[in-house]
């Protein structure tokens, strides 16, 4: 039988309008833990070019959260500051640039993961109110408006305002685009498939450093803004060529429709062990706390799955939805709940999304404005490269490894890295930059996501993944505001300062973090200790 973490969610409010209802599949007996893998069994552990396609799909929502993590970086002087070469100007009646102080420039720049933060609390309800699919496309329309408004800024204080919404957004689509990858994924395959969220970012970042390149001059940069609702507008089109999650169907009660679209993902006819699996590794949560959607209309009563029964998470379930307000209450989430803060507050505190932010800024402290321009998009490049061998890692070393080797190497990067910035050598200190950032793509960048998906239930995972990428905007704001403060006030120690969060971190992942590679969340939390 499938060994699988589950990770869909319970309310049973709308439905997908892409799939039709059939009629109603009989339930299928429960299989013991300890059987064998039939051979149907292991032909649904490959990843059909149905469910691939998907996914890539859906990796084009963290890829546009990559592009905007670095669409500020190389056209950072064309905003803030008018050229007095015109000639390779475009002729549009916008300013040409919209001068401002480089704390104000900060503000803009980090505001983005402040947003995020507020849409990741979002994120969960909605991602439960209207399915994985649904929020997806959410997702792409208030992107759009976000980079909008960016596009056809006057002043910096609308660029802020755009850059707050898109952040909003990409808060929304972090947790929603995993969250999809993991429910779509073979249970054996789940790592992989879910590391292309990191993937997507991580091209995102180098697309956006790209065109920053090329449009750097004069007022062009608003081109990179316009390559960027060009890519909301595709993606929001092709997101109708996906399917609901078949786990969300599953825990609304559409089993007929959950089945349907199983098979699809698996191009199989007989997905019934894998079905079943999802039954077995489902309890009931009891608990007092009111839920967060107790608000909702009263029809919501006597919603019935297509048998007649309450559907799974309707008021008459005797299963009580798990929110952001009373998860906490729950002991055995005591444990995940602060490894999610570790891994994502370890993630921000290794100074990679300041290096991300301001790699140019770095890298003009040695070179001219065109090299440095060249090395960002190298530092990008490597950025991506770096996080293909996790894919093809990840199911055969697991997690833990994983992050562990990824840590350590890293906080040797990090040394380098303030060695070269100390001794003001050049060469040394982009090998640090670059080699640091190779090392966090190892494990760093891509697992904590992962892993978040792995350290939850069924009935916790949006709620979860909501409070995991909450932590994650938060440091990433923080990071990214306070980075040039810091490096005015203690100057190039600043990486010194990260190594030494990165340590601590990696004590904790050592002593605490089980390993979750292909088991259930019973079987995970046996390993907790709080």
């Amino acid at each position: 039988m499938n060994r699988e973490q589950d990770s869909s969610q319970l309310t049973p409010i709308l439905g997908d309008p892409a799939l039709s209802a059939s009629s109603s599949s009989s339930a299928a007996q429960n299989h013991p833990s300890h059987m064998k893998p039939s051979n149907s069994d292991l032909a649904n552990q490959r990843i059909t070019l149905f469910c691939l396609k998907c996914a890539f799909i859906v990796a084009l929502t963290p890829l546009q959260f990559g592009y905007k993590m670095s669409e500020l970086n190389i056209i950072k002087d064309s905003i803030v500051e008018c050229s007095s070469d015109t000639s390779k100007d475009f002729h549009w009646s916008l300013p040409r640039c919209l001068p401002m102080a480089d704390s104000v420039f900060a503000f803009a720049t980090s505001v983005f993961a402040l947003a995020g933060l507020f849409g990741s609390l979002l994120a969960g309800y909605l991602c439960d109110r209207f399915g994985r699919k649904r929020s997806l496309f959410i997702t792409q329309l208030i992107l759009f408006v976000g980079v909008t408004i960016q596009t056809f800024s006057l002043s910096p204080a609308i660029l802020v305002v755009g850059r707050f919404v898109s952040g909003f957004g990409s808060g929304v689509c972090l947790v929603a685009a995993p969250m999809y990858l993991t429910e779509i994924a073979p249970p054996k395959r789940r790592g992989a498939l879910n590391l292309l969220t990191q993937f997507g970012i991580v091209i995102g970042v180098v697309l956006g450093m790209i065109m920053g390149y090329f449009f750097r001059v004069g007022n062009r940069w608003r081109m990179v803004f316009f390559i960027a609702m060009a890519i909301c507008i595709v993606n929001f089109f092709l997101l109708f060529f996906i399917v609901e999650s078949p786990k969300y169907l599953h825990h609304l009660g559409r089993e007929s429709d959950a089945i349907a679209v199983l098979k699809r993902l698996r191009q199989v006819d007989e997905v019934s062990e894998e079905f079943d699996s999802w039954n077995t590794t489902e309890t009931p949560v009891q608990t007092n706390s009111p839920s967060f959607s107790q608000g909702a209309s009263s029809s919501a009563q006597s919603i019935t799955t297509p048998t007649g029964s309450p559907k799974i998470g309707s008021p008459n379930s005797a299963q009580k939805k798990i929110n952001i307000f009373n998860i906490f209450r729950i002991r055995k989430y005591r444990q995940p709940l602060f490894l999610v803060f570790a891994l994502m507050a370890g993630q921000q505190l290794t100074g990679v999304n300041a290096v991300t932010f301001y790699s140019n800024s770095i890298f003009q402290k040695y070179y001219s404005d065109k090299t440095s321009s060249i090395l960002t998009i190298i530092f990008g490049v490597v950025n991506a490269i770096s996080t293909v061998p996790p894919i093809f890692l990840v199911e055969r070393v697991g997690r833990r490894f994983l992050l562990l080797f990824s840590s350590i190497m890293m906080f040797i990067c990090l040394i380098l890295l303030c060695i070269g910035v100390l001794k003001n050598n050049p060469a040394l200190s982009v090998t640090g930059v670059f080699s640091s950032v190779s090392a966090f793509e190892f494990g760093l960048g891509p697992l904590p996501l992962l892993l978040s998906t792995e350290l939850f239930d069924t009935k916790a995972v949006a709620t979860g993944n909501s409070f995991t990428l909450s932590i994650n905007w938060t440091f990433t704001f923080v990071v990214g505001v306070t980075f040039f403060s810091l490096q005015h006030a203690i100057g190039d120690y600043i990486f010194v300062l990260y190594a030494s969060f990165l340590f601590v971190f990696t004590l904790i992942y050592f002593f605490l973090l089980p390993e979750t590679k292909h088991k259930t969340f019973e079987e995970v939390s046996r390993e907790f200790v709080f």
